[in-house]
């Protein structure tokens, strides 16, 4: 009897070193599986960031490309007008500078 309990006892004893084992062994898998998502998570993060300023520039030079390219044709069809205003005084009989126009 008394050899049946220590078979028992060691029994016991081996399920519980091996279920510590193996619960150690699942948290040390979880821990890493958390971690690893923490960072991929970190790194997404930064690119989302990095993006939304990206994005940011982007739109900024776009706006001002437009404005420069607005300015450029207001000029022209400035410039269009003068030559028009002056070459239409000029066949009239006028003596209009450019300077004399404005």
């Amino acid at each position: 009897r008394e050899g049946h309990i220590s078979k028992l006892t060691s029994d016991k004893e081996k399920l519980e070193n091996y279920t510590k084992k193996a619960l150690h062994n699942v948290q040390e898998k979880y821990m890493l599986a958390i971690k690893t998502r923490t960072e991929q998570l970190k790194e997404k993060d930064e690119q989302i960031a990095q993006m939304k300023n990206t994005a940011k520039l982007k739109n900024q030079q776009d706006r001002r490309e437009g404005q420069l390219m607005s300015s450029a044709v207001y000029e022209l069809g400035m410039e269009i007008i003068e030559r028009r205003l002056v070459t239409a005084l000029d066949q009239r009989g006028g003596t209009a500078t450019t300077s004399d126009t404005w």
